[in-house]
């Protein structure tokens, strides 16, 4: 109901637990809109675990920067965040034994971490969810909630999947759909290679980034393609580029759409972003790129509903700060939480 009175997401947040003093920067950012009962994140969950964001971890400030207590093993820290399984309950308990074995936390501070991670994690409704990427959206949501009961609520939506059920459920099922001939044709491959070929967040002629499309492997790491003709392949994967294939393989979690998709699929629907950090010049030039591409098909409608749609709500910066032992600390979350 929000969002078709008022289609305004945030896109700057990774998708994982909302902890990190970037992302509870920009959301405090975007609260300060009037009259939001909800903050709606679109967030990238094609992140691996290992991202400089942390998103399968609890971050506190230590003497050195932030420390984390992690709910997955290593081995799992090269996966893509939308491709892992859910935590367990093991995974919560070596958690709370690192926390209880820290030597920096203060014995207090230990109790109430303790105590938090506990409510969490507190219910069958998180380890049933299908995957990590569904106990975050609802981890994100408990933990703002505690940290900032007064506030907008977190909703945390991964983007990629948002774009993979449209893609589904309407763009492969429509053959007259404007974005079922750019994905899924000859012309509209060639037309989305003449306009967005080295463009930051699509893909190279070197095969950087990712032809509309990126794979995961057995791994389940993100993988790079590249358009033969028909096919988007590596050495170890190839789809083909029609419909029901691409359709299937959303489905199965063995593709998923890249920044280029996602972006395109919401400006066709007309849904306004926030940004941070290069996003804002990145969706600009995107817009851009596609209004040109849309005057090329002659299709002046679309271009038309699209032209004013804004990419320059930038909502990043420093809202927080905190006295830590005698030092100025941009806190994560949990240092918050910590401090009451």
């Amino acid at each position: 109901g929000q969002l078709q009175i008022n289609p305004l997401v945030s896109t700057i947040d990774h998708h994982g637990i909302l902890n990190h003093p970037f992302f509870v920067n920009s959301n405090l950012f975007f609260s300060q809109r009037q009259n939001l009962k909800y903050l709606i994140c679109f967030s990238t969950a094609g992140i691996s675990l290992n991202n400089s964001s942390w998103p399968g971890c609890l971050a506190v400030n230590g003497k050195l920067g932030l420390k984390r207590f992690s709910f997955f093993s290593d081995k799992d820290k090269t996966g893509a965040v939308l491709a892992i399984a859910a935590s367990k309950p093991e995974n919560v308990e070596k958690a709370l034994k690192k926390i209880y074995e820290d030597r920096e936390l203060e014995p207090q501070e230990k109790e109430r971490l303790w105590q938090l991670v506990k409510e969490l994690f507190s219910d069958l409704t998180i380890f049933n969810c299908p995957s990590f990427a569904s106990q975050a959206s609802i981890l994100s949501a408990r933990l703002w909630k505690k940290i900032f009961p007064t506030a907008p609520e977190v909703v945390y939506l991964p983007i990629e999947e948002i774009t993979a059920t449209i893609i589904v459920e309407i763009i492969t099922k429509e053959k007259d759909h404007f974005l079922h001939r750019l994905f899924f044709t000859r012309k509209g491959w060639e037309l989305v290679e003449k306009y967005f070929d080295g463009t930051l967040g699509a893909f190279t002629s070197t095969h950087k980034g990712s032809f509309l499309f990126w794979g995961i492997d057995e791994n389940r790491r993100r993988v790079h393609l590249h358009r033969e003709e028909s096919r988007i392949k590596n050495q170890e994967s190839s789809f083909e580029l029609n419909p029901e294939n691409i359709a299937r393989a959303l489905d199965e979690r063995r593709l998923y759409p890249g920044s280029l998709v996602c972006f395109l699929v919401m400006l066709y629907y007309q849904i306004t972003a926030l940004g941070g950090f290069n996003q804002v010049n990145w969706l600009t030039n995107i817009k851009e790129r596609f209004l040109a591409l849309l005057k090329e098909m002659g299709e002046q409608s679309i271009a038309q509903r699209i032209m004013d749609i804004p990419t320059t709500n930038f909502a990043e910066g420093n809202l927080e700060f905190m006295y830590q032992k005698n030092r100025l600390i941009k806190p994560s979350a949990i240092d918050l939480f910590l401090s009451g």
